[in-house]
């Protein structure tokens, strides 16, 4: 391998590495903004009962493996990676709307 082309790989894989830094700082500053795609690295408590949800996340349907998320233990509330809770969420595991399952009849 000439010298030239090893530099020339260098540079590459450090802006590679340069690119990949900036997008993943920009999904945690801008987190929210991103919806689904950002990043929370701060505690989440429940909207309901204030009750801090553990940092391990056990999902509890598909919307919460994919996107993140919790089921507050207390209140049974779910609610979303940033702790705002999500209206008309189902609460039985395994319901059609928390697989995402529609009811064919």
């Amino acid at each position: 391998m000439n010298p030239e082309s090893f530099n020339d790989m260098l540079l590459f894989t450090g802006a590679s590495a340069a690119v990949l830094i900036a997008l993943v700082a920009s999904m945690v500053i801008f987190g929210r903004k991103l919806g689904p795609m950002g990043i929370n690295l701060k505690p989440v408590h429940c909207p309901k009962c204030d009750l801090r949800q553990p940092q391990e996340r056990r999902p509890l349907n598909r919307r919460q493996a994919l996107w993140g998320g919790w089921t507050c233990p207390a209140c049974k509330t779910e609610m979303d990676k940033y702790g705002r809770a999500i209206p008309n969420a189902s609460h039985q595991p395994g319901s059609a709307r928390q697989s995402g399952r529609q009811d064919r009849r």
